[in-house]
């Protein structure tokens, strides 16, 4: 049996948001790391290749795309859904605090910008007005 890592990711249907699910497999295998095909594309060259498997040589030669993951340290692709699920929620939650900073940087532009003769030049650049408290404090937490 080949290892199997998994990769959550979120879809949005008509109807629902749907987590799916992503199954990759160890293709070659060292020390420090798993060469892994998604499962699907594997599937298609083993029906071609008559179920005999897939080597990382044939992978390349067909373009298939190989990842290499980590064995201790991934942050692609875990040996459990639990984990992966609990990696798609730590990424949506970091995708979140992006998104909120730029929704209050798109925020400032449109208050105090009505037209060209708003903005200040500087630097060969033109800057926004009253926008120098807030990337104080945005920039500092970083």
């Amino acid at each position: 049996m080949m290892k199997e890592l998994y990769r959550m990711y979120l879809n949005t249907g008509t109807d629902s948001i749907y987590v799916g699910c992503e199954t990759w497999v160890c293709i070659h295998e060292t020390k420090c790391f798993w060469f892994c095909a998604n499962i699907v594309e594997i599937g298609i060259f083993s029906n071609l290749n008559k179920g005999k498997g897939l080597t990382l040589q044939e992978a390349k030669k067909l373009k298939i795309l190989v990842k290499r993951i980590h064995k201790s340290r991934s942050r692609f692709a875990f040996e459990s859904k639990e984990k992966a699920l609990n990696n798609l929620l730590h990424r949506k939650r970091k995708q979140n605090e992006h998104l909120s900073r730029q929704i209050k940087e798109n925020n400032l532009f449109i208050e105090n910008c009505k037209s060209i003769k708003d903005l200040i030049q500087s630097f060969g650049l033109l800057k926004v007005p009253n926008t120098k408290e807030y990337c104080r404090e945005a920039y500092r937490e970083y």
